[in-house]
């Protein structure tokens, strides 16, 4: 059922999603503890819903925040959000990253308002590090 979501939403927008379907059920099988869909219905209907990413026991990442565009008059991102929100706070997480709002260029002032009337807060990334520590030596990605 995300899957109807998330084709809607990206072809709404006419961009192509960062990860195919066969992608996105491959994370899902390979990380099932640590990547979740999280899905709101409005009868049989699925409206709203996103990946999330558990990073670690009090950070979860949302990924892919999809409206259905049959019921884009609906709340149901508003819905989603807040039964996620709920879900995470009863299992202990502490912080919610609605993911990135701009990119090199292109600065989206209504998903900015979206994510600031959900109480979200805006930060600069300047940079990422990434640290291999299984039996691997130590790396650092940096992107600007």
């Amino acid at each position: 059922p995300f899957l109807s979501v998330y084709e809607d939403t990206y072809q709404r927008h006419g961009v192509p999603p960062t990860h195919s379907a066969a992608e996105i059920a491959d994370l899902l099988q390979r990380l099932p503890d640590r990547v979740r869909v999280h899905l709101v219905f409005l009868d049989a209907s699925p409206v709203a819903g996103m990946l999330v990413f558990l990073i670690n026991p009090r950070v979860a990442y949302t990924f892919y925040i999809c409206v259905s565009t049959a019921h884009a008059r609906e709340p149901g991102s508003v819905v989603a959000f807040a039964s996620l929100i709920d879900s995470l706070g009863a299992q202990g997480y502490r912080w919610l990253d609605l993911g990135p709002t701009a990119r090199a260029g292109n600065f989206n002032s209504g998903v900015t308002s979206f994510k600031e009337g959900l109480g979200g807060k805006g930060y600069c990334r300047d940079q990422w590090n990434w640290m291999v520590t299984e039996g691997a030596q130590s790396s650092d990605t940096h992107a600007r």
